[in-house]
């Protein structure tokens, strides 16, 4: 049973309304027909498609003399089985007068038996149903839907639009392998009614292409509804940059250059990807710069659209932004524009300023390593300075440098051993050019050696070097200073504020690695920034599912919960019956023990839809 939506139009005022009924489907001579069983009226509360699902079992469970399922519905809100009780009165009600009145009980298949041959049966067309399931209930509730009829849009242009952004956060894909990832592994058509083929990788380009000409409206409407919809504090933002590659030449771009890469790429073009984010991991702001764009120059105009389009704040915003942004002119103009600011600085404060580090308040990182926090007395600067030791980083460091100096150390070896063997560098000028060489490579540690080049006849014949005494650079190892204009917080409050900045690197890895936002294979820019967009999108659902497990102690990253999603199917069942002909009963895989946790804590439904039988005559 299924709460149909009938849409009606008051022709004198133009005035368009829903009507709805309660209706079952059976099956006549191989033909599927449809019975209406009670008109429903225009109740407020079936709008939602949600509380028509759960409305609609609630009475079939009733009508049926059933109990529903704990692992189907959990937390039925009270208005929806007041509904459902009082439109069972009406059922009765209507069963009732219709006896009186001779009228015979119309029949349909509902519940059906069949003398079957166990030895025919037959499991095929199985598929994935889980996380597109998940994605399309979460869409629903977001109400994207709803949004893009707003703005004009047809139903097959919106179904495009969802079977586009439910795709790419499940498969992550290319259009050309998700056109095959729907006509051979995916479930995800059926869910909107549609044939296995009828979506082309070319309904994907446009509809990527579609969603990106609403970039600023989506990006808008997607934060807004869910800092509405959890009531979450946006007090705090975190802003930062990641990059990433293309594949190709790219030789007709006009975003994809050449830059500083972020993963070591520095072979390939590259576009920069701006994000501003909420300390609970949800996106509020993007933006695409070319390739070569410096990281500080971006923050100015991520401001100044910010500004440009944010409603009016209760409280004063605090953006965290990381050391390579935080320029003196940015943090001025952050000042100009009312902002607070939290930031690692760029150099270190002026030497006669004292840090009485012995009064340090010591608190712990997420995996117990001690930090040593204290503010810094400072006169000439706007901003409070907070001296950060971490005993982590201190040790990252030392690593680090450890292995630089081994490095340096393999390379001078390679030199001095050349000067004895036959065909190697051996005169003076030559082997001093090839230390400058070693030196330029090793920047951070040759200033901790002594080189000395012993010299006979214009040859080299012996090449020394010692390591120098590290204390006095050890002992800084490890530190770092924090700036901000916010003074109403201590040392620990600060850092906590700082340390949110973690949440923008693991939207990064998520967008990178879970949505392989990387790398980009489109030769067309509009098409690049459609993918880029698509994939920004796709990690809205992602960041929606993922806050609430981690609300019910869930915390997952996204490939995690695809592949534990990916367990539950949608399989086609083939049987004999005693007259030898096909019954193929269509059905979903019930969920395992932790498919159906998640459900709990995502509030729906375990099972996308109800076994579907058909019958094939011979």
């Amino acid at each position: 049973m299924y709460i149909k939506e009938i849409k009606k139009n008051n022709t004198p005022n133009g005035k368009v309304f829903h009507q709805y009924q309660l209706s079952e489907t059976y099956r006549v001579d191989g033909k599927v027909k449809q019975n209406s069983l009670l008109y429903l009226g225009s109740n407020e509360l079936l709008k939602i498609k949600d509380n028509r699902t759960v409305v609609a079992k609630l009475l079939e469970c009733k009508i049926k003399n059933e109990q529903i399922l704990s692992d189907d519905f959990v937390d039925i809100p009270l208005e929806l089985s007041q509904l459902a009780e009082q439109y069972y009165a009406r059922f009765l009600q209507k069963k009732q007068k219709a006896s009186q009145q001779g009228v015979p009980e119309e029949k349909s298949d509902t519940i059906s038996y069949e003398e079957v041959d166990i030895k025919t049966t037959r499991v095929f067309d199985c598929r994935e149903i889980g996380t597109e399931w998940m994605c399309y209930e979460m869409l629903s509730r977001l109400g994207l839907k709803e949004f893009l009829e707003h703005k004009g849009w047809n139903d097959k242009k919106i179904d495009y639009a969802l079977i586009s952004l439910i795709s790419r956060a499940v498969a992550s894909y290319s259009e050309h392998k998700t056109e095959s990832w729907l006509d051979s592994n995916s479930g995800l058509l059926e869910l909107f009614g549609k044939r296995t083929g009828s979506v082309s990788r070319h309904d994907l380009y446009h509809a990527s292409d579609n969603l990106y000409n609403l970039k600023s409206e989506l990006e808008e409407y997607f934060y807004n509804k869910m800092t509405t919809m959890f009531d979450i504090d946006d007090s705090i933002l975190i802003y930062d940059l990641t990059n990433t590659y293309f594949e190709g030449r790219k030789l007709h771009s006009k975003i994809a250059r050449y830059g500083r890469s972020k993963e070591k790429r520095n072979d390939c073009k590259q576009v920069v990807l701006a994000a501003v984010i909420n300390k609970y991991g949800f996106l509020k702001h993007s933006n695409i710069y070319s390739g070569n764009m410096s990281d500080p120059i971006t923050l100015i105009d991520i401001i100044g659209k910010m500004s440009k389009n944010c409603i009016t704040q209760e409280k004063q915003q605090l953006i965290v932004i990381d050391a390579g942004i935080a320029t003196e002119s940015n943090l001025e103009m952050l000042r100009a524009n009312g902002y607070l600011y939290v930031c690692v600085s760029r150099s270190k404060p002026r030497k006669d300023y004292e840090t009485d580090k012995a009064n340090a308040v010591i608190v712990k990182d997420k995996r117990g390593n001690e930090v040593q926090l204290k503010y810094m007395e400072t006169k000439d600067s706007q901003d409070r300075w907070v001296y950060v030791k971490s005993n982590a980083k201190t040790k990252k460091e030392d690593s680090m440098l450890f292995r630089s100096m081994e490095n340096f150390e393999l390379e001078m070896a390679g030199v001095r051993e050349g000067i004895s063997k036959k065909g190697c560098t051996k005169k003076a000028d030559k082997v001093w050019e090839r230390i400058g060489r070693i030196k330029e490579r090793n920047r951070s540690v040759h200033k901790y050696y002594d080189i000395k080049v012993e010299v006979k006849d214009g040859l080299a014949t012996e090449v020394e070097y010692s390591r120098k005494e590290l204390q006095s650079e050890t002992k800084q190892s490890g530190e770092y200073y924090l700036r901000t204009n916010y003074t109403l917080a201590n040392e620990e409050e600060i850092w906590d504020i700082y340390n949110t900045i973690r949440e923008v690197e693991s939207t990064f890895r998520c967008l990178k690695t879970d949505l392989r936002l990387r790398p980009v294979h489109h030769q067309e820019d509009r098409y690049c920034e459609a993918h880029l967009h698509l994939g920004l999108l796709a990690y809205q659902i992602v960041a929606t599912i993922r806050y609430m497990l981690k609300t019910a102690g869930i915390d997952y990253d996204w490939r995690n919960i695809v592949r534990i999603m990916n367990t539950q199917k949608v399989v086609s069942v083939s049987i004999k019956n005693k007259a030898q002909d096909d019954v193929i009963v269509r059905t979903c895989s019930r969920p395992t023990q932790e498919v159906l946790e998640f459900y709990k804590a995502l509030r729906m439904s375990s099972m996308p839809f109800k076994a579907k039988k058909f019958v094939v005559h011979h």
